[in-house]
């Protein structure tokens, strides 16, 4: 078995909705091979800066 650590960084708009996307087809591949995807989602974008005052 093969795992791989993979960073989701959503960020703003679409890009919510597109990451989460990937993030089940991931889940859809692990399902039909022997591999592993450890996903960590930061949390990143305008929205994000808007409210801590931090790029990451």
């Amino acid at each position: 078995m093969h795992k791989y650590c993979v960073a989701s960084l959503p960020g703003d708009g679409t890009g919510r909705e597109v990451m989460q996307e990937a993030i089940n087809m991931l889940a859809v591949i692990e399902s039909c091979t022997d591999l592993q995807f450890d996903v960590t989602t930061l949390p990143c974008g305008g929205q994000h800066y808007l409210e801590t005052g931090r790029e990451w």
